[in-house]
């Protein structure tokens, strides 16, 4: 009797694992898409390329032909060109409203 029951239990449990577990493994998405393990140095380089060469680090980024690098060497570059328009702001700014300290500079 005893083992007629342990051999029950294990038919139920086999038919349980048989039915339940392929839905539980088939309800979960699954990814296509695999990330690359050297998308954080594109970024870094891209985005160095870009601040430090300029427009020419972005067209070095165009040769690679990888997105990720085009894309953070354009955001070093824009980071220039915001950094020298904040620069050229403030000067003009200082110039309004202080021009008694620019006499020296022969303006």
């Amino acid at each position: 009797m005893v083992f007629l029951y342990i051999y029950l239990m294990k038919f139920i449990y086999l038919l349980f694992m048989i039915l339940f577990v392929n839905i539980a493994f088939a309800s979960f998405p699954v990814v296509d898409s695999i990330s690359d393990p050297n998308e954080g140095i594109y970024k870094t380089i891209g985005y160095f390329m870009g601040m430090f060469m300029l427009v020419f680090g972005i067209i070095i980024a165009y040769a690679y032909n990888n997105k990720i690098m085009i894309k953070s060497a354009w955001k070093g570059f824009l980071t220039v060109i915001g950094l020298f328009v904040l620069f050229v702001t403030l000067l003009f700014t200082l110039f309004y409203f202080f021009p008694e300290d620019f006499n020296d500079f022969g303006f």
